[in-house]
């Protein structure tokens, strides 16, 4: 069954949206300037740690990430609420992109000031993890496969193959941006269920 979706999830997912239409339909030129550059770059701006993840590079993109926000986003912001979900949402989204430099400065090389990142995905992966934290054992249908599968168990397949295509350099994916993201919300998952406020 549909979910009824939140407030805050709402929102975002409006302000992707318009976002999208006006830096990838509208005005394409000023998209560079929202994606995030490494910070030694020329390219790079204060406003790209945050105007990246309402940045996506096509409409399956946005199409995708939306769907698990809405999913993942909507399950974990009715049992925190709405400031205390945006701010988890905001902070995966940090956690997600340092992690990405992290790993840019290591392997990116001469090209440190040449590569960028777009999208919400890392934050998703906050909100995915979220989720098999505050539900481990709920069972969600795949649509491929058409199988049933635990919460905790997609999160740990998800981490676990961002890992592999990471270190496997696959792609043109931020994929330590995903793991960065997947880490913050872990992270403050724990802390939270240490401080007893995992449900609230």
């Amino acid at each position: 069954r549909m979910l009824q979706i939140t407030n805050v999830v709402k929102q975002l997912i409006i302000l992707n949206v318009i976002m999208y239409v006006f830096c990838n339909v509208l005005f394409p030129d000023y998209g560079a300037m929202m994606n995030l550059y490494f910070y030694t770059s020329e390219n790079f701006r204060f406003w790209q740690p945050l105007s990246h993840l309402f940045m996506h590079a096509n409409f399956s993109h946005l199409f995708f990430n939306m769907f698990g926000l809405y999913f993942f986003g909507t399950l974990i912001e009715s049992v925190w609420g709405e400031g205390k979900f945006l701010k988890y949402y905001l902070i995966c989204g940090v956690g997600s992109f340092l992690l990405q430099w992290v790993f840019w400065y290591f392997t990116a090389g001469d090209y440190i000031n040449m590569v960028s990142m777009l999208g919400a995905s890392g934050a998703v992966m906050g909100c995915l993890i979220g989720t098999a934290m505050v539900s481990p054992n709920m069972t969600v249908q795949l649509l491929f496969p058409p199988i049933p599968v635990k919460m905790k168990y997609l999160a740990a397949f998800y981490f676990v193959s961002d890992l592999v295509m990471g270190f496997g350099h696959v792609g043109n994916i931020a994929n330590f941006g995903h793991i960065g993201g997947a880490l913050t919300g872990l992270a403050i998952t724990y802390y939270w269920k240490s401080r007893g406020e995992l449900y609230r």
